[in-house]
């Protein structure tokens, strides 16, 4: 019953926030979800129920300081951080609330391919002591999901868009925006800690789950991987062989993506805070320049 009050005064607060603009125009269901979110599990299962209303505060708290009034307007409509046309094909990727998966984190990422959704990525804003970690903000991401049946697609997709998968593009678009923010690292809950895994040893997808952690060079803790939003020793160290010319430019490519999507979000990040580290143009040109390149 304690719990049930506080959670009454938080909702009170939210309402009374920037973001209450955004429940305002959600459909009913998607507001009741967020009302009985405490209910059940909340981004991680080892997050207690006296921390989720903890953690949720301190993800609205951060946005309602940080973000613009133009971030609000637009959230629930979706923001296109990115996007790219190739042949007839059209790739976004976009930033809104999650409507379905809200219990995995309060914003979501979606890479579009053709207006057909590939993958999605949901997270939120936490206070580092919250992880038990130094830093002064995170970002910790619940959910990573991609569509079934889409795998003819999301090989296009990967082709097109130079060899970077959605599921790692909206990796990418999370550091970006990260980086905006100067926030230095992003946390992703380990599979076994997934509130829809629930340490299930028979179900599918927990290991390419958490190899997508790794692959974005994260450390693994005892709950959830680390991926710095700046460049790790092991992503800046020089490259030799055979491949070393593919390596370099694939690099290259996952950072133009990164500073094109940085630059663009950019124009959300309250004045105030906005961190004073942003790429000039010429990275935004030379990765536009070959996006209408036949792949």
């Amino acid at each position: 019953m304690l719990y049930f009050y506080q959670f009454r005064r938080f909702y009170k607060k939210i309402a009374l926030s920037k973001f209450g603009n955004v429940l305002n125009k959600v459909t009913p269901d998607v507001k009741k979800r967020i009302e009985q979110k405490f209910t059940r599990a909340y981004l991680a299962t080892f997050i207690s129920l006296e921390q989720r209303i903890i953690f949720n505060s301190s993800h609205y708290h951060y946005i309602d300081e940080h973000l613009t009034d133009s971030f609000f307007r637009q959230i629930n409509k979706g923001i296109v951080l990115w996007g790219m046309d190739c042949d007839t094909d059209a790739h976004q990727i976009v930033l809104t609330i999650p409507h379905g998966t809200s219990a995995e984190g309060d914003l979501l990422l979606e890479y579009r391919f053709n207006n057909k959704v590939l993958h999605q990525l949901t997270f939120s804003f936490i206070e580092g002591q919250l992880m038990g970690m130094e830093q002064k903000q995170l970002v910790f991401i619940g959910g990573s999901q991609g569509r079934l049946g889409k795998s003819e697609s999301i090989r296009i997709a990967s082709k097109q868009n130079r060899e970077i998968s959605p599921s790692t593009a909206l990796v990418i678009a999370l550091k970006a925006i990260s980086k905006t923010l100067a926030i230095e690292n992003i946390t992703g809950v380990k599979a076994e800690h997934h509130i829809s895994m629930q340490g299930d040893p028979c179900l599918k997808g927990q290991h390419s789950y958490n190899q997508l952690w790794l692959k974005n060079y994260g450390i693994e803790t005892a709950l959830f991987y680390v991926m710095p939003t700046h460049a790790s020793p092991s992503e800046s160290e020089p490259v030799a062989g055979s491949h070393a010319s593919r390596t370099r430019r694939k690099r290259k490519n996952r950072q133009n993506l990164l500073t094109v999507i940085e630059l663009g979000f950019a124009n959300y990040v309250s004045s105030q805070v906005r961190s004073s580290h942003y790429c000039d143009d010429s990275a935004r040109s030379e990765y536009e320049r070959g996006l209408t390149l036949t792949l």
